[in-house]
């Protein structure tokens, strides 16, 4: 039987909605971004703050590539001033139906987490889910665990705490964010994200599901 701790990532629920309202304003296309927090223990992270894609990304239906020059001016900010790391990435696989990293993806981390001299590394994939009976599409996220203990390396597919409240950090970061970014979402887009409940009696979600239900009054649409 193994004694292995589960790998948990904590994350503000509006953050995590954060991505789910970027994935759907790109149902066809690989979008993506960055994740900064810290770690409480090997398998225990805690997310503090979600990155969008910079104005300079390249994407295709394939692939995602961040604004390096704006994970810089971001990653810099957060780094020094407030005190997190950048412990992963996130990026969709739309509606293409794969919901792990694909080989490529795993290629790509495992060649760099050497390169920063990283043991572990987060890797988030989103997925556009078929769409409800009032015909909304929802968006659901997984996230994985790269670990790398001496010559032994394992990924490790994770559950999500979604935590209340907002993350402190964005309202306190939002004009660094907002310098270079392609796209920052309304507040009223997050605010219609809703969580549909899948196991309540479940405190950790492997996928927390979000659709997106706007209010009658708010003129934003992910639609």
């Amino acid at each position: 039987m193994s004694t292995e701790k589960e790998f948990t990532v904590a994350i503000y629920g509006s953050e995590y909605k954060q991505i789910c309202a970027w994935v759907l304003r790109n149902r066809t296309l690989e979008t993506g971004g960055d994740l900064f927090g810290l770690w409480f223990d090997d398998h225990t992270a805690v997310v503090q703050l979600v990155v969008g894609p910079g104005k300079n990304c390249q994407r295709t239906a394939l692939s995602f590539y961040q604004d390096v020059e704006y994970l810089k001016k971001v990653g810099s900010n957060l780094t020094i001033k407030e005190g997190v790391c950048h412990i992963g990435e996130w990026h969709s696989h739309h509606t293409i139906g794969l919901k792990q990293p694909s080989g490529g993806d795993q290629q790509t981390v495992w060649t760099n987490m050497p390169q920063y001299n990283l043991r572990r590394f987060i890797l988030f994939i989103a997925n556009v889910e078929p769409k409800d009976e009032h015909g909304v599409n929802g968006v659901s996220v997984g996230c994985f665990l790269f670990e790398e203990t001496g010559t032994n390396r394992k990924m490790l597919q994770g559950n999500f705490n979604l935590l209340p409240k907002e993350s402190p950090f964005r309202s306190k970061c939002l004009k660094i964010l907002q310098e270079g970014a392609e796209y920052m979402n309304e507040n009223e887009e997050i605010d219609s994200m809703t969580e549909i409940s899948q196991i309540s009696s479940r405190k950790h979600i492997e996928r927390p599901l979000m659709f997106y239900q706007p209010h009658k009054s708010s003129c934003c649409s992910l639609m």
